[in-house]
């Protein structure tokens, strides 16, 4: 029996974390469930939740309509979202090089069936066939309302050369994306996360993509992207900038003009049967217009604008670096006349504490002429009295 394993990074998502444990628990099937939430030190309730969660799937006091679940969390501090991953699905050591992973951020859902489905892939096709696989885009709004779904085109090229970046072909959606534990194995970690914030996901399905094709499945959806305020995800300008630092926008421009001439890209697609619940393996053909992301929002001549938004962003980034540039030789400046003022001070000083130096010799001999004087006055008429003295004996 196939066991499927979910890891949930959270931080500080008491208001949400509930809703995500229950898109799990609740999978109904013929599988098992290990479920593990990696929680980075919150203090706004989440571990309390997470305690309250494992007692109620020790107790069997919540329904489970899948043969079982096995649930733990663990509660410490991270580099970030990606740092917590690798240490959720470092809790699967004994996990099958051919099981299942994926995971839910703690404000999303996997929806119902998710997890029934890659149990029921997993039984239909060889190991090795499908590596990987996605449901429909699914996206929800901050009121919970989801929007329609829609199939993005995802040839294998166009994961794997980073093109697929939301500006020039459409992301690879992670909520209900599974993909087998040696094609996690097979990706080196620090080069997929490295100190990446936004955009790790998209680094590790382009380098998942080198070693296998992601399948995509037609009419059905897996999993659900919450926009929810102040989520990471959001961070669109981040998240495009740290896609540039790994693959610059020039490039990825280059290699989409590229990939648009081939006649030769196919979407791998999963489809349902019909029979049986039987899906079968099929490539969807793309032509170049099916690829134009953008131009199917706006027109197609906008490709041909990158160019010049290339330039205006690299004429914007210029600015700034003059900015930065003028702000530290002002810094600099500023350090300057402070050293210089901090100079005069310490000569001030030196002048006085010699001017004091040398009052206090002045008075040190003034002192002593003062008492040398004293003396002589002294003396002398001793002198007199003892020359006196002398006289009146003789």
């Amino acid at each position: 029996m196939q066991t499927v394993y979910i890891v949930t990074p959270v931080f500080n998502g008491a208001t949400f974390i509930d809703r995500c444990i229950q898109s799990v628990l609740s999978q109904s099937g013929a599988f098992r469930i290990r479920y593990h939430v990696q929680d980075g030190g919150s203090n706004d309730g989440t571990v309390e939740s997470l305690e309250a969660w494992k007692k109620r799937v020790k107790n069997r006091s919540i329904p489970i309509s899948c043969c079982d679940i096995e649930f733990s969390f663990s509660s410490e501090k991270d580099a970030s979202m990606y740092d917590a991953l690798e240490k959720g699905f470092n809790v699967f050591g004994d996990a099958p090089a051919d099981a299942f992973l994926t995971w839910i951020n703690y404000d999303d859902i996997l929806l119902p069936g998710a997890c029934a489905l890659a149990a029921t892939l997993d039984e239909q096709f060889e190991k090795r066939e499908v590596a990987w696989f996605t449901g429909m885009h699914n996206t929800a709004h901050l009121d919970g309302c989801p929007t329609p779904l829609w199939a993005a085109p995802l040839p294998r090229e166009i994961i794997a050369n980073g093109v697929a970046d939301g500006l020039l072909a459409p992301t690879v959606q992670q909520e209900g994306t599974f993909f087998r534990r040696w094609l996690w194995d097979s990706v080196d970690k620090t080069q997929a996360f490295g100190e990446l914030r936004f955009a790790g996901d998209w680094n590790l399905w382009r380098l998942m993509a080198a070693h296998a094709p992601l399948y995509q499945l037609n009419n059905m959806a897996t999993g659900r992207f919450s926009r929810v305020n102040g989520q990471l995800s959001q961070g669109r300008e981040g998240y495009t900038r740290e896609i540039d630092s790994i693959v610059g926008r020039s490039e990825r421009i280059e290699r989409h003009r590229t990939l648009l001439q081939s006649d030769n890209l196919h979407t791998p697609t999963l489809e349902f049967g019909g029979n049986g619940g039987e899906f079968r393996r099929s490539q969807r053909p793309e032509t170049s217009f099916s690829l134009l992301y953008l131009a199917s929002r706006k027109v197609p001549e906008r490709l041909n604008d990158y160019q010049q938004e290339i330039a205006e962003q690299k004429a914007m980034e210029a600015e700034q670096e003059a900015a930065r540039k003028a702000q530290e030789a002002a810094r600099k400046a500023q350090e300057a006349a402070r050293k210089e003022q901090e100079a005069v001070r310490k000569a001030q000083e030196v002048e006085k504490e010699k001017l004091r130096v040398l009052n206090e010799g002045k008075a040190q001999e003034y002192d002593r002429i003062i008492a040398k004087r004293e003396a002589s006055i002294w003396r002398v008429p001793y002198r007199l009295w003892k020359k006196h003295v002398k006289r009146r004996r003789g």
